[in-house]
């Protein structure tokens, strides 16, 4: 650690019958058993194949996204990467507007989806979606099944 004299350096300076040092670390830096379990997880994903099984069904997911999402009338934007993929909604398609920040329109959705036991990260103008990378094409399937369900509902009661 290095500081300034005007951040008391001092406090941490003196006798060692004093403890006057600053002892800093983590219990699971450079732990050998973190270490193992972590090269196994490597070994897994790439015997696996779970990183091209990601890419799979991220890019499932934003098709679907692309299309569903596309029918309603409220897609700003489908982007992601890998597994990893967020939607982006519009009020306003035309003019490119998103919904009144009163409406909390993706924050409700996400209500509407936790209540059909669907959990996504949520924000008032997006949500994103990030299974893992076990995830196969058919529990992708119902996860969107139940957002564009959910989706419908909150489109359907909320305007």
């Amino acid at each position: 650690m290095v500081v300034r004299d005007e951040l008391y350096y001092r406090a941490f300076w003196g006798d060692q019958s004093e403890n006057p040092g600053f002892s800093h670390g983590h219990t699971f830096g450079a732990n050998p058993i973190g270490a193992a379990a972590g090269l196994a997880v490597i070994e897994v994903i790439k015997r696996e194949g779970l990183i091209a099984r990601g890419r799979k069904v991220g890019d499932h997911i934003r098709t679907r996204l692309q299309a569903e999402v596309g029918r309603l009338g409220v897609l700003g934007e489908v982007r992601g990467k890998g597994a990893l993929s967020c939607v982006e909604f519009f009020q306003d398609m035309v003019k490119r507007t998103s919904f009144p920040a009163e409406r909390c329109f993706g924050k409700k959705l996400e209500e509407r989806m936790r209540e059909a036991g669907l959990l996504l990260r949520c924000d008032p103008d997006w949500i994103a979606f990030a299974p893992p990378l076990t995830t196969t094409l058919t529990q992708a399937d119902e996860m969107l099944d139940i957002f564009v369900r959910c989706l419908r509902d909150e489109l359907a009661t909320g305007r």
